[in-house]
């Protein structure tokens, strides 16, 4: 189990872990699935994997898949929560509160 901060991203497809992250869970993808995927710097080939478990907030979700992405050292997260993730939530702004408020579907 390793606790991490993610940034919320509604444009990415798959939620992506940090190569430390995946480094820090231990996980093998020599093997995985490669999937080409968009970023801001163009197209780039990436391995998926698919997480038994991911807790979001105290959310145990199941079965997720995730990419593994080499994020630039010292970033402060540990990856991106992308639509593979937030699907599972009805996603609201509470403006008096200022807060993403996620609650699952």
């Amino acid at each position: 189990s390793v606790k991490q901060t993610f940034i919320f991203d509604t444009g990415a497809t798959y939620t992506a872990i940090s190569q430390e992250t995946a480094k820090s869970l231990h996980l093998d993808y020599s093997n995985a699935e490669w999937v080409t995927i968009t970023t801001a710097n163009g197209r780039i080939a990436v391995p998926k994997l698919k997480l038994s478990s991911l807790s979001v907030n105290g959310v145990i979700l199941k079965d997720v898949e995730v990419t593994v992405l080499d994020f630039p050292a010292g970033s402060g997260y540990g990856g991106l929560l992308g639509l593979s993730v937030i699907r599972r939530f009805h996603v609201t702004i509470d403006p008096v509160g200022s807060q993403l408020v996620l609650r699952p579907v």
